[in-house]
């Protein structure tokens, strides 16, 4: 479920060329054509911050949302 999660943030923030707060990275990952609704009913913002952190962890170089977008971008 994080990895589903995880692919689709990183899509999410691609589309959005990393200019996203965490409240717009969760909005629009709500809105993201594969996210299922019933599936993920229990995400929230909390949830996403994690996902983020999870990401920073396993990627040092990355700090925010736009150095994450910077890295797809290599």
């Amino acid at each position: 479920s994080q990895a589903i999660l995880t692919d689709i943030m990183l899509c999410v923030i691609k589309e959005h060329k990393g200019m996203l707060t965490n409240q717009e990275l969760f909005e629009a990952i709500k809105n993201h054509k594969d996210f299922d609704q019933k599936h993920f009913w229990r995400l929230n913002l909390n949830k996403v911050d994690k996902l983020l952190k999870n990401y920073y962890l396993k990627h040092p170089q990355t700090q925010n949302i736009q150095d994450i977008y910077k890295q797809l971008q290599d």
